[in-house]
């Protein structure tokens, strides 16, 4: 898939830097894609699934992250406050395909808290029962962003800001050239840890 980042509407006054579009790529594995398919057996449309941990933490860690103005410092496992992802079994469709959506809340802050953000995503996406391959997705997540990375300091803006995200299933061959940043730069991205904050519920 494909990671687009903007920041939308853009604050008055702002940088033309901050008119640039963030790219990159995700990958969801075929033993993720077996997983998902393995739950939503014995599953009527409408019923609740569980969304695979290793892909939240991904999109989390790796994905929605503001990267408009330059490469951006990817969130570390203690920098993410909140990955709370939940999904549903839409249901079977032609030719042995499986709909399914999802929703998650997120928030990433450093710990000088200089920079962060928090949102919401919503999607939905459809794997092929055969190939256990995802062949159309769709996502949208909006946030409300701070700060900036190391190397993306020009043009930074004061205060808070809209980030709007859209990933979309592509297949040309940039996407099967260019691997997600997250595995470039050498990370944990087929298996992403989290410290997530201990519930301080009531």
């Amino acid at each position: 898939m494909r990671v687009f980042c903007r920041i939308r509407p853009i604050p008055d006054g702002a940088s033309v830097h901050n008119r640039n579009v963030g790219r990159d790529h995700f990958w969801v594995s075929k033993l993720e894609c077996e997983a998902i398919l393995a739950d939503a057996d014995g599953k009527a449309p409408g019923d609740k699934m569980a969304f695979p941990a290793n892909v939240a933490a991904r999109l989390v860690r790796f994905h929605l992250i503001d990267n408009v103005r330059s490469i951006p410092d990817l969130w570390t496992e203690q920098e993410v406050k909140r990955c709370e992802f939940a999904a549903r079994f839409e249901g079977s469709g032609e030719a042995g395909v499986r709909r399914f959506s999802f929703h998650g809340d997120f928030a990433q802050e450093t710990a000088d808290r200089t920079r962060g953000q928090d949102g919401h995503i919503d999607g939905e996406f459809s794997i092929d029962v055969k190939t256990a391959k995802i062949i159309r997705f769709r996502a949208y997540a909006k946030a409300t962003g701070w700060g900036s990375s190391t190397y993306a300091k020009q043009g930074a803006i004061d205060g808070n800001f809209p980030l709007v995200y859209a990933i979309v299933d592509v297949d040309d061959s940039a996407s099967r050239i260019v691997p997600p940043y997250g595995v470039s730069e050498l990370m944990d991205y087929e298996r992403p840890a989290l410290v997530l904050p201990k519930s301080t519920g009531k």
